[in-house]
């Protein structure tokens, strides 16, 4: 079993042991020190999606084979399986403050679901899109969250009604994030990001920037946590880290593997310095967020697949890797 719970992890981006150890700077020395630590083996299909508390101790993933597993992180167990094998699931995210669920729907209709997970039961239902829903984001601070689907809209939604709060139409099929402060959300479309205010999404964006193309279709977007950097993920060779405030293209990151044209989820380090990617064959990337330069790129043993999966726990000095099963990773200090 793991055991971290005496490792924390702070925005500034020291670790401190709550015993009264010595702050430890993350650095590209300390975050090439990555130990796998346990190999779970449960989804018996592929990962879809991860999703970590903002108190770091609970992971939830959801799988192609309709299973949506939530684990311990500190202990470093599984502390429940549920199965939506009626609708399929994709997209799980944790309600903010509890450990509740909202997910996709794969199969019947195109409906986004809110699972209580104790008692299990589904609590609501956010209908309206047409056709598959490919993304969600949850703000961090309200009862709000986005959606967007392949009919080409995105839809504003308050976590306490079924109904949608407002509807964008958009040209493609949108990738959408919430900025840190939960004000501000950003739409990314053909090699364009365009930035609104959520309290008047319905006008035209406050800011619109265009970019050169990548190696690669754009799949995602996310801010960094200091919400200083937006990074563009890929189904390519490439990814692209942009300035959030001025919309520069300030470092495309290459280096990792993706010959098979996943669309791969990367994550930024809690203090916001670095980035991590998957790819194929079961390895994993790092680079520095300030010069763009890979710090870190190591195989696993337990991944023989594509990781196209990776979350870093807001608050232990952990990541989290998915394929066809999830991986739990210690940063030694």
């Amino acid at each position: 079993m793991i055991d971290l719970a005496h490792q924390t992890i702070g925005m500034n981006g020291t670790t401190r042991k709550n015993s009264g150890g010595k702050k430890i700077l993350l650095d590209g020395q300390n975050l090439g020190r990555i130990k796998a630590v346990k190999a779970f083996y449960d989804h018996h299909g592929k990962v879809n999606h991860m999703n970590i508390t903002d108190d770091g101790k609970t992971l939830i993933a959801s799988s192609d084979v309709d299973s949506i597993i939530l684990y311990d992180c500190v202990q470093g167990s599984i502390s429940n399986t549920v199965y939506s094998k009626k609708y399929g699931c994709s997209l799980v995210h944790f309600v903010r403050g509890t450990n509740n669920v909202i997910h996709s729907s794969v199969k019947v209709d195109n409906t986004i679901r809110y699972l209580s997970l104790n008692p299990t039961q589904y609590v609501r239902y956010f209908q309206g899109h047409e056709k598959l829903v490919t993304t969600i984001k949850v703000s961090p601070c309200e009862e709000v969250f986005l959606s967007g689907s392949q009919d080409n809209t995105i839809r504003v939604w308050d976590m306490r009604i079924q109904a949608a709060q407002g509807m964008m139409k958009t040209k493609t099929c949108p990738l959408i994030a919430f900025d840190p402060t939960g004000r501000v959300f950003v739409v990314g479309g053909k090699n364009t990001l365009d930035f609104y205010d959520l309290r008047t999404f319905d006008v035209k964006p406050f800011a619109t920037f265009k970019y050169p193309a990548l190696d690669g279709d754009w799949t995602d977007v996310t801010f960094s946590p200091d919400g200083l950097s937006l990074l563009v993920m890929t189904n390519g060779k490439e990814m692209l880290i942009v300035d959030a405030f001025s919309g520069e293209a300030l470092h495309k990151l290459t280096g990792h593997h993706n010959y098979n044209k996943e669309p791969l989820t990367a994550t930024f380090s809690p203090c916001s310095n670095f980035v991590f990617c998957g790819g194929d064959g079961g390895y994993l990337t790092g680079w520095s967020r300030d010069t763009g330069d890979p710090i870190y790129q190591c195989g696993s043993v337990d991944h023989t697949d594509t990781i196209n999966h990776v979350v870093f726990n807001p608050n232990y000095l952990q990541l989290a890797t998915a394929s066809s099963h999830v991986v739990s990773s210690q940063i030694e200090p």
